[in-house]
């Protein structure tokens, strides 16, 4: 089959041509799925998210949830986790800044619920993502919704962590 084939096959829906590449990089990473198959995904966002990378993951997560299983983890409470939970989006939320701690639930999560792709929305989750890929044995995708290079401008302190280790991750 296409890539397009495999990509309506086993994805299912697509918000954007960014979810279409993701899915043709998928198709090639998963063992070849039936229809049917059901695909079982955690999706790692910080959960302070606005505008269209908020928009843009509850729209994919909610048509993906209808044939497949999927997992929203947000690392704070808020807006983001609330509204996902009202659109029927399976919502966790790990909070705090215990990253070892959260890594660890992650795993545990991951592995329990036989998750087999880890797909990361932002730094923070990029950093999660790169901290879980020794750990488990899915493969770690990322979707980037803004510039690396101009996420953090006029805020050097935030560039040296999060940018340096969001780089590092990608």
């Amino acid at each position: 089959q296409t890539d397009g084939a495999c990509l309506k096959e086993d994805i299912s829906v697509l918000a954007a041509d960014k979810d279409r590449l993701v899915g043709k990089y998928l198709c090639g990473m998963m063992p070849r799925m039936g229809r049917g198959t059901v695909m079982r995904v955690i999706h790692l966002i910080s959960g302070g998210d606005v505008g269209g990378a908020k928009t843009h993951v509850l729209s994919l997560l909610q048509g993906l949830n209808q044939a497949h299983r999927v997992l929203l983890v947000c690392f704070m409470e808020g807006p983001f986790a609330q509204e996902a939970r009202e659109m029927g989006i399976p919502t966790q939320v790990l909070p705090g800044w215990n990253i070892p701690r959260i890594i660890c639930r992650l795993e545990e999560l991951i592995r329990t619920e036989h998750f087999q792709i880890i797909h990361c929305h932002g730094s923070r989750a990029n950093l999660m993502g790169y901290l879980l890929k020794k750990r488990v044995q899915a493969p770690v995708v990322t979707t980037i919704h803004s510039d690396p290079k101009l996420d953090y401008l006029g805020r050097p302190l935030s560039n040296l962590t999060y940018g340096a280790a969001n780089r590092a991750a990608l």
